[in-house]
């Protein structure tokens, strides 16, 4: 797969951008533009999480985590120069060999237009939390009242369309765009917001590197060895998402009972 990679840099990126030095050097501009709005995004949405874990908190009378946001440190924020030319690549790779070489101009239109240049994780303690946040968090296609999310939320817990295959990611994730420049928004990049339990989280940590070496080996469904791993880690996955659910079960049924005892 890297070969493919550097084959379609070396045929469609502009010459003087197909080291990896000279695209992180260049790259790194575009990471600077957007790191601003970036910053606001993920202060805006610390204090609508903090404000909503006090209300929680307050009508259930437990003192509780909740939920807390994964990847909020914003160096961490925006993609990697390495990972923003390992996309590029993949997104220009179906290119007929007859495709005419990009320009810096439309590379970074192209970067602009990942869905995922920036990502946070919202990790919490039961899918009732999860659906709680997206009501509060999302009001019809606007985020945080501010942001646009034109393409809604990707269910990756129940939708079937995104359960087949050996998937054992589970979340609710959307993109939403933010403006680069508050004077005239004439530019805008992608934002993507993941939401997932602690033990999904747990999971996604460590299924990782799993996750990127079958990224880079299209043809790993032929090892069977490589299958039964991938199968045997969905397995993992499956059970959590079951604990989850009973997990939370156990909270609702909590609740119920302080309900009843509490004098009216």
């Amino acid at each position: 797969m890297d070969t493919e990679i550097e084959s379609v840099i070396k045929r469609l990126f502009p010459k003087h951008l197909c080291s990896r030095a000279a695209f992180e050097d260049w790259s790194d501009s575009i990471r600077q533009d957007v790191l601003p709005s970036a910053a606001d995004l993920v202060a805006r949405l610390k204090r609508q999480l903090a404000l909503t874990k006090v209300e929680c908190r307050t009508a259930s009378g437990f003192f509780r985590d909740c939920w807390e946001l994964f990847g909020g440190e914003l160096e961490n924020t925006i993609k990697s120069s390495a990972s923003i030319r390992s996309k590029l690549a993949r997104d220009l790779m179906d290119e007929k060999i007859t495709a005419s070489p990009e320009t810096e101009a439309s590379l970074r239109t192209k970067i602009l237009k990942f869905s995922d240049l920036g990502r946070v994780r919202i990790v919490a303690d039961f899918p009732s939390d999860i659906a709680t946040l997206l009501a509060k968090l999302l009001k019809g296609d606007q985020f945080l009242e501010q942001y646009a999310c034109p393409k809604g939320i990707k269910d990756f817990v129940f939708d079937p369309s995104r359960r087949d295959g050996l998937k054992g990611h589970r979340a609710h994730q959307f993109s939403v765009r933010v403006p680069i420049d508050d004077v005239d928004n004439a530019e805008t990049f992608g934002f993507e917001v993941q939401m997932m339990t602690r033990l999904q989280h747990a999971w996604d940590r460590r299924n990782h590197p799993l996750y990127e070496w079958q990224r880079e080996r299209p043809d790993w469904t032929q090892n069977q060895e490589a299958v039964e791993l991938a199968i045997n880690d969905l397995a993992c996955a499956e059970a959590l998402h079951l604990v989850d659910r009973q997990a939370d079960q156990n909270w609702q049924c909590l609740q119920e009972f302080i309900r009843k005892e509490t004098p009216q």
